[in-house]
């Protein structure tokens, strides 16, 4: 027979566990429904998942879906590993937080590198580098790497700052936190991770390095045609700092494995640095419908074609997991995986959230992609078609607009799309300067004066808009061009 207090538990968490589906249903739905996102999210308080959803696709060539529980890389978030590996060896009296860089790298050159300590790597205060430049990392991330070989890297380079006097990023600082791990156990990184972490946490969908049958492709979404496969990279040269897969679950198991530990300084920081000695970022906010601040650990991940996000709130033991199998190589829409993080953690508390719509600015790049040569009819198109589900903002067409004209060199789309972008906010100044420059670049300079009059009376009419010096650069342009044309500006 079951107790009255028992049965009224149960009921309460049944009624709590249904009230959280509910919220996170309509969220999720409108994600999936609107086709911006690729890949996993989960919602956890404690062990107890209160919302988990995969969609989208794990191979868009052969339309496979991503099912629960698929692989990715998770990037930066691997530094969260070595930072773990780092802290138990530091438990057991093998390094110490204060153990300067000149204990481990004997013949290393690097000015000032002796001043740099574990405890500086670890908070990204050291002022080592982040990455080499970018035209020698393309070629380098191709190729096969040791820790050893990262690790000279970081210590032939110049030091942004004197450690510990501001903070700076650093990937390297993990690689170099990495092979200073298997100095000192005379183990691999790989050796390391099992042994002390996948398989004390059975984290079975854990590794280092990819794995071909189980991880899903990375994507980079292109304007004009979709999702393009993303650049091969060899995640040995991302050892220490980058080179880890993962799945929801396992990144929820690992969490709380280290929430459990009872670590005594796992929340803290010191400045300048926002970061835990356990690689977390931390940081205080305020929550909907909470009186106290609530401090929130967080870390991020990125690489080629994946994005990642891992968000755990200590006071009420919530964990936020979101891992995606694509990047954007523009700047339509960002879809970052820490924005629906903190999304997810808003609705929790607040139970509330807004709708997720796609921008029409994706689809009109799509179009322009498969040849439509009439954007006026494929705008009708898709809103006749999507109508209420649609995102039509100002910004997001003037972004469409400005990629066609700079990246893809294509003034005569560019000047549809800002002339659609004037029908729909024929408010806005900038509208008409967008469009008008577009028209110069076509050589059309008297409908580029033309525009830029109306620009101007709309900004007197509605002077509250800041306007832009370049505004009055590109009409005295166009006025010199046209000769002695008689014209005012405000």
């Amino acid at each position: 027979m079951i107790r009255p207090m028992i049965l009224i538990f149960m009921i309460h968490l049944f009624c709590q566990c249904s009230d959280y589906h509910d919220r996170f249903d309509s969220f999720l739905d409108d994600w999936e429904s609107s086709q911006l996102f690729s890949g996993e999210i989960l919602i956890a308080q404690g062990d107890r998942i209160l919302a988990q959803r995969s969609f989208g696709m794990m191979n868009f060539r052969n339309r496979t879906p991503i099912s629960p529980n698929s692989v990715y890389r998770i990037g930066s978030i691997s530094k969260l590993f070595t930072a773990e590996i780092v802290q138990q060896l530091h438990t057991e009296g093998r390094i110490r937080f204060s153990d300067s860089l000149a204990q481990f790298f004997t013949d290393a050159e690097l000015p000032g590198f002796e001043n740099i300590t574990i405890r500086h790597l670890l908070n990204h205060t050291s002022g080592m580098i982040s990455h080499l430049p970018d035209e020698l990392e393309v070629k380098l991330e191709r190729k096969p790497h040791t820790l050893q070989m990262l690790a000279d890297y970081a210590l032939n380079a110049p030091l942004a700052f004197q450690p510990g006097t501001s903070f700076q990023y650093s990937n390297y600082g993990y690689a170099v936190l990495g092979r200073i791990c298997e100095l000192v156990t005379d183990s691999t990184m790989n050796d390391l991770l099992q042994a002390r972490i996948i398989q004390p946490f059975d984290l079975n969908q854990t590794q280092r390095g990819d794995r071909p049958s189980l991880c899903v492709q990375g994507y980079e979404y292109d304007l004009l045609e979709g999702y393009v496969e993303s650049d091969s990279i060899d995640l040995s040269y991302a050892s220490g700092y980058g080179d880890m897969v993962s799945s929801c679950r396992d990144l929820l198991r690992f969490t709380d494995a280290l929430v459990n530990k009872n670590y005594d300084d796992f929340y803290q920081t010191a400045s300048p640095s926002s970061v835990t000695l356990h690689g977390w970022f931390s940081r205080t906010t305020e929550l909907p419908g909470i009186d106290r601040k609530n401090m929130v650990l967080e870390h991020s991940g990125s690489i080629n074609g994946f994005g990642a996000h891992v968000l755990h709130v200590p006071a009420d033991d919530v964990t936020i997991v979101v891992l995606k199998n694509f990047r954007s190589n523009n700047y339509l829409q960002p879809i970052y995986a820490s924005s629906i993080a903190n999304q997810a953690l808003e609705i929790y508390y607040s139970g509330e959230s807004k709708r997720v719509k796609r921008s029409i600015a994706l689809d009109l790049g799509l179009a322009i992609g498969w040849g439509t040569q009439n954007l006026d009819s494929a705008y009708a198109a898709i809103t006749s078609m999507l109508g209420p589900s649609l995102l039509i903002a100002e910004d997001e067409l003037n972004k469409l607009g400005i990629e066609l004209l700079f990246k893809y060199e294509d003034p005569y789309k560019a000047a549809q799309v800002f002339h659609l972008n004037l029908q729909n906010y024929p408010r806005s100044y900038n509208v008409y300067d967008s469009y008008a420059y577009a028209l110069l670049q076509l050589g059309d300079t008297l409908r580029a004066l033309e525009a830029f009059h109306e620009g101007f009376d709309v900004y007197l009419k509605f002077p509250d808009q800041n306007i832009k010096p370049s505004m009055k650069q590109n009409y005295e342009s166009a006025q010199e061009l046209v000769g002695d044309l008689e014209v005012v500006t405000p």
